[in-house]
């Protein structure tokens, strides 16, 4: 009787270990009670003592070998584990643009197969390959605008809708922007000029001047401001002026080949050489424009303070083919202007 205790402790210790098969005692005399001893071990009454073949496991409750559930209807022969030997294979599915990979080969019981996405480099629209979204490969390129462009996938989002040329109007430009589809370039078409308020958001400049002018589109995208102007009302000495600076890039302001066109000169003083001078003698100023000097009518004088030109004693008006002349007396004075 001490042999075949001993025999029996020394069958379960052979077993200790996981997907170890059990050493069943098969020797003629065994009994159910000495085979039940053995973990993974069942009596059946006509062929004696056994382990769990394959697809069973073994229940220890019951110490007999049960079907796996048909979730998960795999084991090997020889479980001793219980039911979470019983697994299912997880194979490579393959999937549009790419394939699920298992991260194991089995998942077992309460499990279910892990997959990583592998999506393929090539292929798709403009077979540009896809990436992975979810439990799917995804095209890399998409249609928009109602099939007339294409999104672009690139550092984890999806561009803009770009398009091609054929969609750009007479006034604009197409701009690169890297990408292409069957060998034709796809990017933003730009207008050709802008108003430069549009691009410098803003109106005023210098303080009250107004901003006028187009900026033009350069190659890259970016718009050239150089030709965007600013227009004032400036004082300059002795009168006023209309100034007009060219935006400067180099300093992002107005500042750049400045002009002034002399609007008005103030009273007593008018245009000569660029400048609002003091009226010189027998010159009056032009009351229409405000600042145009012009010659006293022939024979009349004007000096310093005098508003008008007049002709005095100093004129002589001749008459009657060199017959003689006369002139005003000196306490006399005519309007000429």
């Amino acid at each position: 009787m001490l042999k075949r205790v001993l025999f029996i402790f020394y069958l379960c210790l052979m077993n200790i270990g996981a997907n170890a098969v059990p050493n069943c005692p098969t020797a003629d005399g065994t009994t159910q009670t000495e085979c039940e001893q053995v973990v993974g071990c069942e009596w059946k009454l006509l062929s004696g003592c056994s382990y769990c073949g394959t697809n069973k496991y073994y229940d220890s409750s019951s110490t007999t070998c049960k079907s796996c559930p048909s979730g998960h209807p795999n084991s090997v022969a020889g479980s001793i584990g219980g039911i979470s030997d019983c697994y299912k294979p997880c194979e490579t599915i393959t999937i549009t643009g790419g394939k699920r990979v298992p991260s194991s080969d089995k998942a077992y019981y309460n499990t279910q197969c892990a997959y990583t996405i592998q999506c393929d480099n090539d292929g798709g629209d403009c077979d540009m390959g896809f990436h992975p979204d979810g439990d799917n490969c995804v095209p890399n390129v998409q249609e928009c605008n109602g099939g007339n462009g294409f999104q672009f996938y690139n550092d984890g989002t999806f561009s803009t809708c770009y398009v091609s040329s054929s969609s750009c109007g007479s006034n604009e430009t197409l701009i690169g922007r890297g990408y292409s589809c069957n060998g034709t370039p796809y990017g933003e078409c730009m207008t050709n000029g802008v108003p430069c308020t549009s691009k410098l958001n803003t109106t005023t400049c210098n303080g009250d001047g107004t901003i006028s002018g187009n900026a033009t589109l350069n190659n890259d995208g970016t718009y050239n401001l150089s030709a965007c102007e600013c227009n004032r009302n400036a004082t300059i000495t002795n009168g006023q002026a209309g100034e007009r600076c060219l935006f400067n890039t180099t300093t992002n302001d107005f500042s750049r080949d400045c002009t002034y066109n002399i609007t008005s000169c103030n009273s007593g003083y008018c245009l000569q050489n660029g400048e609002c001078k003091t009226i010189p003698d027998n010159y009056y100023k032009n009351n229409t424009n405000n600042k145009d000097c012009v010659q006293c009518p022939a024979g009349s004088f004007r000096s310093g303070s005098e508003t008008d030109c007049t002709w005095d004693s100093r004129t002589k008006f001749y008459y009657g083919n060199g017959g003689g002349y006369f002139t005003i007396p000196a306490s006399g004075k005519i309007t000429a202007k």
